[in-house]
C-alpha cells in the first residue's frame, strides 16, 4: 500500500505530465492554425493602385480645309496601335519570316567552340522555338502566346515576367506585343494623332507634312517624318515597314472622293500644358483644331486570389526549366515570373488559357503544356494543374 507521501508525489507527477501534454497539444493546434493562416494569406493579396489616364476634350474634331478636304483629328494612345501592327505582321507573313530568321540565326550559333553545357542550353532554346512554331501552325496555341513564349525563351535573363497583380497585367492595352509598332522608339512611346482625310472635290488634292504644326502650350512641334524612323529603327525593319505604311508621307495625294487614314507623331506631350493646338497652313488659310488635355489619376483597390501552377505528365519535374504565358479571352496577355499567379475578382470570371514550355536541362528535350478556355473560379484549392505532353 502506498504511503501518503508517495501518493502526493504520484499526484504531483501526474499533474505535471498533464500540464506538459496540454501545452504540447495547444502548441500543435496553434502551429496548425498559424500554418493554415499563412497559407490563406499567401493566396490573398489586396493592392491599392493609382494610375494615370489622359483625356482629350473633345475626343475628336472634324473640319474642312480649302473647301475640299475633310479632316478628322483623333488623339490616340500609341499603345493601341500594337494590335493593328501585330495583326498586319501576321497577314503579310512578317511574323513567320521573323520567327524563321531567329531560328536560323540560333542554328548557326552551334559550333565546336561551345562547351557541352552551352550547346545543351542552345539546343534547348532551338527545340523550344521549333515546337512552339509547330503548335502555332497546328492552331494549338494562339499567335500572341506563341510570339510571347518565343520571346521569353530567346531573351532568357533579360525578359521579366509578371505575377498578375501589376497595373499592366490588368490593362487590355497591354494585350499585343509592341514589336511591330513604329511609334515606340528606344523603349518610349510617342504622342500620336490619327488623321482621316477625305477629298470632297472633283480634282486631285495634296497635303504636305510640313503644312502641319502642333502647339503644346508655348512649345512648337513638327510631326516626325519617315527619315526619323529610318534612322532610329535600323535594327527593326518590320517597324520601318509599318512606318512607311502608317506614317503621314511628306506629300499625300488624294484623288477625287478618296478617303485615307494616316498617323502623325510627336515627342510625348508635356502634360503640364493643358492646351493642344494642331494647325494646317495651306497658302493663306490656317485651319486650327483645339483640344484640352487633362491628366487624371484613378485610385482603385483590387483583391487577388493566388494560384500555384503544377506541371502534370512530367517525370522528374525538377530537371526541367519552365516558362508560362497567360492569355485572357479579352486579349490581355503576359508572361508569368514564376509558378504563382494572382487573379483579380473581375478576371476570375473571364475565360483564360495558360501555355507553358518545359525544357529538360540535361538533354534539351522540350514539352508543351496547355490548359485552355477555363475560368479561375473552376480551379480547385487554388492549384492550377497544367497538362504537358
Amino acid at each position: 500500500m502506498n504511503t501518503l507521501p508517495e501518493l502526493k508525489k504520484l499526484l504531483s507527477t501526474s499533474k505535471a505530465i498533464f500540464v506538459i501534454c496540454s501545452i504540447l497539444f495547444l502548441s500543435i493546434i496553434l502551429y496548425s492554425c498559424k500554418n493554415t493562416k499563412d497559407a490563406l494569406n499567401e493566396n490573398k493579396k489586396v493592392i491599392n493602385q493609382t494610375y494615370s489616364n489622359i483625356k482629350f476634350t473633345p475626343s475628336q474634331l472634324e473640319k474642312v480645309l480649302a473647301k475640299t478636304i475633310n479632316i478628322t483629328l483623333i488623339p490616340i494612345d500609341a499603345k493601341s496601335l500594337n494590335k493593328e501592327t501585330f495583326e498586319a505582321a501576321e497577314r503579310d507573313g512578317s511574323y513567320e519570316k521573323e520567327r524563321a530568321s531567329v531560328l536560323e540565326k540560333r542554328r548557326k550559333e552551334i559550333n565546336s567552340k561551345l562547351t557541352k553545357a552551352e550547346k545543351n542550353t542552345l539546343m534547348g532554346i532551338i527545340n523550344a522555338l521549333e515546337l512552339i512554331e509547330k503548335y502555332y501552325k497546328k492552331g494549338l496555341i494562339s499567335s500572341k502566346s506563341a510570339f510571347l513564349l518565343s520571346q521569353i525563351i530567346e531573351l532568357e535573363g533579360s525578359y521579366s515576367g509578371k505575377d498578375g497583380s501589376e497595373i499592366s497585367s490588368l490593362s487590355e492595352l497591354e494585350s499585343y506585343p509592341d514589336s511591330y509598332n513604329p511609334y515606340k522608339v528606344h523603349q518610349r512611346y510617342f504622342s500620336v494623332i490619327k488623321i482621316i482625310y477625305q477629298n470632297l472635290g472633283t480634282e486631285v488634292n495634296k497635303i504636305n507634312l510640313k503644312d502641319i504644326q502642333v502647339i503644346s502650350g508655348e512649345e512648337l512641334l513638327y510631326p516626325l517624318s519617315i527619315d526619323y524612323f529610318e534612322n532610329n529603327l535600323i535594327d527593326e525593319p518590320e517597324k520601318i515597314k509599318n512606318a512607311y505604311r502608317m506614317n503621314h508621307p511628306e506629300e499625300l495625294v488624294l484623288t477625287p472622293g478618296q478617303k485615307v487614314v494616316k498617323f502623325v507623331s510627336i515627342p510625348a506631350l508635356n502634360l503640364q500644358n493643358p492646351k493642344l493646338k494642331i494647325e494646317y497652313i495651306k497658302g493663306s488659310e490656317i485651319l486650327q483644331f483645339d483640344f484640352l488635355v487633362n491628366e487624371f489619376k484613378t485610385n482603385k483597390t483590387f483583391t487577388f486570389d493566388g494560384y500555384t501552377l503544377f506541371a502534370k505528365g512530367i517525370n522528374s519535374p525538377d530537371i526541367y526549366s519552365y516558362k508560362f504565358v497567360l492569355e485572357y479571352d479579352n486579349g490581355t496577355i503576359y508572361p508569368l515570373s514564376g509558378n504563382k499567379v494572382y487573379v483579380s475578382d473581375e478576371n476570375s470570371q473571364k475565360l483564360v488559357s495558360v501555355y507553358g514550355i518545359a525544357i529538360n536541362k540535361l538533354n534539351s528535350t522540350v514539352l508543351v503544356g496547355r490548359k485552355t478556355n477555363f475560368k479561375f473560379t473552376e480551379v480547385e484549392k487554388n492549384n492550377l494543374v497544367i497538362p504537358f505532353e
